[in-house]
């Protein structure tokens, strides 16, 4: 009879923090769109937003396998994310400030950084979840991800 393997409470950690990660994600960028498209009234910088962020993803993509050969993978996720909270909060320090003359060219240079660190992101989770789930219970643990990945797309 084949018994029922729990899932490891670090995965249910990494998913969840994941998610919240994906989730303020989502949200950073719906805000930072609609702060450049009011303080240009321009649909075509809005629209640089999340090309800048899909450019600088494919870049970090690039490299992202040279970055997880060489370091540790929890440490690798970690840094990114700690990376991406600082450079949000520059970003949100600068808006603060600078709300009426912000430069398009200081914004883009944050949000490049952070979907760089972004782009290595995901590969570290995805390696890391090996790692933290039995084998037999990988399947399950990779549709809970996509799940959950999905479900914060849609709600975007």
């Amino acid at each position: 009879m084949n018994k029922q393997v729990r899932l490891h409470s670090s995965f249910y950690y990494l998913i969840g923090t994941q998610t919240l990660s994906n989730a303020a994600d989502i949200i950073y960028i719906m805000g930072i769109v609609s702060l450049v498209m009011a303080g240009t009234d321009s649909i075509l910088a809005g629209v640089f937003v999340p090309f800048f962020r899909s450019s600088s993803q494919l870049i970090s993509g690039l490299i992202a396998s040279l970055m997880l050969v060489r370091f540790r993978l929890n440490r690798l996720l970690l840094f990114c994310q700690l990376g991406q909270f600082v450079i949000f909060a520059a970003l949100a320090l600068y808006l603060w400030v600078y709300r009426d003359s912000a430069s398009l060219t200081v914004i883009f240079a944050l949000i490049f950084g952070m979907s760089f660190l972004d782009g290595w992101t995901t590969p570290a989770r995805n390696s890391l979840v090996p790692r933290l789930v039995h084998r037999d219970e990988l399947l399950r643990a990779n549709g809970m991800i996509s799940v959950s990945d999905q479900i914060i797309r849609c709600a975007g």
